[in-house]
Parts: C-alpha cells; structure tokens; sequence
C-alpha cells in the first residue's frame, strides 16, 4: 500500500525539523512518500529541504511562488499521483507513530468504491509542546453535507484520504477561488462519498505565534465568530462563495438534495425567498450556537 504525505512549507525553519522527525519515526515508513511544496520561504526552511532530501530517497520538494496555503495545498492535490492514500501535513506540529496506521484502518472498513476522508481529534499544545487541551474538535457535529456547508469540522492536519476523493478534488479549481483546502475539501467528499471523524488524539497540535489559523478556548471561538470574523473582508461571504464554486464544478454531479442545499447558500443574496428559505432550512443544523451564528450571517449577508 503506497501513502504519500502533502505538506506546504512557509517561513518554518523552527519547527519544521522537529515534524520531519516525527514523520520518519511514524510505523509504516516504508510505505510512505513525503512531497513538499515550499510556498516561497524566505528563511532556512529550503535548507532543511534540501537537507531531508539528500538524506531520503522518498522524499521530494519544490519551490512554488507565494500563494498562501489553501493554494498551496490545492497545488500538491494536483501533483500527487501514484498513492492509495494522502495525508495533508502541517510544518510545525508533531505526529504519534500510529497517526497514519489508525487513519487507514479506519478507511479499510469503508466502502472503496467511493471517496473516503478520515479526520481526527488533536492533542493540543504550545510551542515548546507543553499541553495546553487534550482535544478541541466538536465531536458531536453530524458528519454530512448539509452541515459541511456551514461550518468546518476539524483541521486539514488531521486529514487522510484516498485517492477516489484526491481525484475528485482536482475539478475543483483553486486558483479561481479557495479559502480552506481543509474544510474545502471536506465539503466535496461528504458531498459524493464517506467521511470518518476519530476522537481520539494521534498528533500534536502547535499552538505559536505565527499560527495562521489556530486552535482557541470555546469561549474564545465563538466570540471571534460574532464580533470579529464577519468584519473581516477574508470571511465575508466565504461560504457563499464556496458554494457558488462547488455549484459550478460539480453541479451537475450531485443529487437534487446537495444541489438544493448548495444553491441556497450560493444564490441567498439574489432573492428575498431564496433567503426566507435558507432562514428556515433545518439541515444546516448541528448545535443551537453555531446554528445562531448561521442565521446571524445570513440576516447581514456575510455568510
């Protein structure tokens, strides 16, 4: 069985050797393959590429220009080639030796003839490692498209997937819109296959400085949500505009249900019974909170 590991680079030199380590430290390194876009580092961080490379005949690395990760991300999508399985894989956490072997058996019990994602919980902890939460993944959030539309489930560092859903994700065109590789992709497999969640811990989950989104204490979240998040200009209309890309890429793939669903969030601001019917709609429901907020941004028209 052939796994090949994603991870973007950006300006990591101080934690990228320690998460390298732990990759090759992981049970199934002989099956593995790491590939590795650098999104144009101005740091050591190429060094420490090039470095693991000399060293490793599985794995690889590019530079690319400055895209920012979801881009970043959506780019070594369409270079993989040649796995049963991917992982995406941050620059600054650290990985338990069983974090791929559990993902795979978990997708093994899955039906293979469709796209598969697993995602999991994580171990929360700072810069220097020290624990800081033993999980902040929302376990009890109904895994489906409905719901994927509205919010996000867990961190793209946690994700492993076959190559069915990596397949599919490449009609996805990024460079034309992209806000979450993650949650982006997410969408798209909940939508045409099956997507796990774990909720046991199998990494460890930096928190620094230089986090570009992070984890945060529940009170925390969802103040961010309901004060800050909906003013800035890189959240507005976010699902909106997800939904308009997924609506235009795979449209004519999905079943009247998504399709419906998909439109809505897509065409809310066009038409008052559009909006109405969105305001009613139960199945972006999963918890009272979230579902506020929900109804919250689509009254003001930042979904």
């Amino acid at each position: 069985m052939k796994i090949q590991i994603l991870l973007s680079t950006y300006n990591g030199e101080k934690y990228l050797k320690e998460q390298l380590d732990s990759l090759y430290s992981l049970d199934n390194i002989e099956d593995i393959s790491i590939l590795v876009r650098d999104d144009g580092s101005k740091d050591k961080t190429q060094e420490i590429l090039l470095e693991y490379q000399n060293e490793h005949q599985n794995f690889s690395w590019y530079q690319g220009e400055n895209k920012g990760p979801a881009r970043s991300f959506w780019e070594l999508l369409n270079k993989a080639k040649g796995a049963d399985y991917y992982a995406f894989c941050d620059q600054d956490d650290v990985w338990e030796k069983d974090k791929l072997v559990v993902a795979i058996d978990a997708l093994e019990k899955l039906d293979k003839t469709k796209p598969l994602l697993y995602m999991g919980d994580v171990h929360v902890v700072d810069g220097e490692l020290k624990h800081k939460a033993n999980g902040f993944v929302d376990v009890n959030v109904p895994i489906n498209y409905p719901c994927s539309l509205s919010n996000s489930v867990c961190p793209g560092c946690t994700f492993v997937f076959n190559e069915l859903a990596r397949k599919l994700a490449t009609k996805f065109d990024a460079e034309e819109y992209i806000d979450h590789h993650d949650w982006t992709l997410y969408k798209i497999v909940v939508c045409f296959g099956s997507a796990i969640l774990d909720k046991t811990t199998h990494m460890h989950y930096r928190q620094h400085e230089n986090n570009v989104i992070g984890a945060k204490t529940k009170f925390g979240k969802y103040w961010d949500m309901i004060f800050k998040k909906p003013k800035d200009p890189r959240f507005i209309h976010q699902r909106l505009r997800n939904a308009l890309a997924l609506e235009k890429y795979y449209g004519e793939m999905m079943s009247e249900e998504n399709k419906y669903l998909t439109h809505l969030i897509a065409h809310y601001t066009e038409d008052k019974k559009i909006k109405k019917a969105l305001l009613k709609e139960k199945r972006f429901k999963y918890s009272k909170m979230q579902f506020a907020y929900f109804k919250y941004l689509v009254r003001i028209n930042k979904l």
